[in-house]
């Protein structure tokens, strides 16, 4: 197993990368999107490839949230797509692996399904567009599962369950597409479908780039360490990870991620 760490708090890239460069991954977060924003100061891009190199790190990018690939309202479709864009022309100079992406929400519920693939179709669209824009890149696209909400709740999540997956995939295939498994995430959405947690990284473990690595107690995406009960569940599918698959913890302590890095650890000695 590798294992990394994702930006949770606003910090300086290159301060993240000094502050936690004992991780071998490193995901930055791509906060203060302004026309001055360092994503768009090359000298500053340059550092940062720069300092992960001479740390022998990796790194990604996660995509602002707020955008949505599946909105209906074309102004605010194009924004989100020309962003994702935007986050991979930076992501790229930077050398970092991918860029993970929220593919957005809809203002309807998981029960109307015809209504809600529409919604996925234009998000497919959008990615579409991105990945021919970027066809000359390496850098891929990850996205991510987001948590499922009840179905008696006006509004729902894209990619929210193992279904919508077979469903973008089917419709785009692109070797630059890529998953980022979200295994809090996962906790949740599990409480409202039948996709066992084990069965959902079956079906789609080979799209897998990394791991995002938290818990919480089946309803609230709380972000909280790892536990005896979420271990179990790991020690499950811990066989489809693969050795390039990084770990990344997800809190928003750092405390937090340490506790769920030693518990992994001693997952590891355990099954050897």
């Amino acid at each position: 197993m590798v294992f990394g760490i994702c930006q949770k708090t606003k910090m300086d890239w290159i301060h993240f990368i000094r502050s936690n460069s004992h991780y071998p991954h490193l995901e930055l977060f791509a906060n203060n999107y302004t026309d001055d924003s360092f994503m768009f100061d090359h000298d500053y891009l340059e550092q940062v490839r720069a300092e992960s190199i001479e740390n022998n790190l990796t790194l990604s990018i996660h995509a602002i949230q707020g955008i949505n690939l599946g909105e209906k309202v074309e102004r605010i479709h194009k924004v989100s797509r020309d962003i994702v864009y935007e986050t991979l022309v930076c992501g790229e100079e930077i050398g970092a692996k991918w860029v993970t992406v929220h593919l957005g929400s809809a203002g309807l519920s998981n029960i109307d399904k015809n209504k809600k693939y529409k919604r996925l179709d234009l998000a497919i669209n959008a990615l579409e567009e991105i990945l021919s824009a970027t066809s000359n890149m390496k850098i891929n696209i990850a996205i991510e599962n987001l948590v499922r909400l009840p179905p008696n709740y006006g509004k729902s999540r894209l990619f929210d369950c193992v279904e919508e997956f077979e469903y973008i995939f089917n419709k785009l295939n692109s070797e630059r597409l890529k998953v980022i498994f979200d295994i809090g995430h996962a906790r949740i959405s599990s409480k409202e479908t039948e996709n066992d947690m084990s069965m959902f990284i079956q079906e789609i473990y080979k799209h897998i780039c990394a791991y995002h690595v938290h818990w919480n107690n089946g309803f609230e995406d709380t972000h909280s360490p790892l536990n005896n009960e979420s271990i179990k569940e790991i020690a499950r599918f811990k066989h489809f990870i693969a050795d390039d698959q990084p770990l990344l913890f997800e809190c928003y302590e750092q405390r937090e991620n340490e506790i769920s890095m030693k518990l992994l650890n001693e997952l590891m000695i355990q099954t050897r």
